[in-house]
């Protein structure tokens, strides 16, 4: 399958295997180029009834797929491992409401779209109401703030970025 040309297309997965994480980001813009983590590449996939069929640069990899997303089992040539393949949607679904081991708090996106503007790093302590991010969506400027003071422990974001709604953009320690 070729790029829909006249639409910019992004879709950003995170593919798991074992306990090292690969996030992949594929844009396709309103021209037909495809940018793969940020490299333009010559890119073309089809379905197949095992998988799909990619060709990136001229090298062709058939991948199998055994399973059912997230938990995939995928081969290609002769070898064969288990992933996890989740979008970005997916990922804030699994996680939503969550809090990791040391109790931290996650400030998320209000919705999806692009983060313009990013006012704190980690260390910085900031208080309840403050700006955190500036969240672009339909042309309209949308500020994320604290809901809590406290001290940025880690930026998951940066100004470019595409996110989900749901999307962690801040974790407060």
């Amino acid at each position: 399958m070729a790029p829909v040309v006249g639409i910019t297309q992004w879709v950003k997965t995170f593919v798991t295997f074992g306990k090292s994480e690969s996030p992949i980001e594929v844009e396709i813009d309103a021209t037909g180029r495809v940018l793969i983590n940020g490299v333009e590449r010559r890119a073309e996939w089809i379905a197949t009834p095992d998988g799909v069929s990619v060709s990136i640069d001229g090298r062709v990899v058939d991948v199998a797929i055994d399973r059912a997303f997230p938990e995939v089992t995928v081969g290609a040539r002769s070898l064969r491992t288990t992933a996890r393949v989740e979008g970005e949607r997916e990922r804030a679904v699994s996680t939503s409401g969550q809090r990791n081991a040391s109790g931290d708090k996650v400030l998320r996106a209000p919705m999806p779209g692009r983060i313009v503007r990013l006012s704190v790093v980690a260390g910085v302590e900031v208080a309840q109401g403050a700006a955190i991010a500036v969240v672009e969506a339909m042309k309209m400027e949308n500020e994320v703030v604290a809901k809590v003071a406290g001290i940025v422990n880690k930026v998951h974001v940066g100004v470019g970025d595409t996110v989900e709604g749901n999307a962690p953009l801040v974790t407060f320690a």
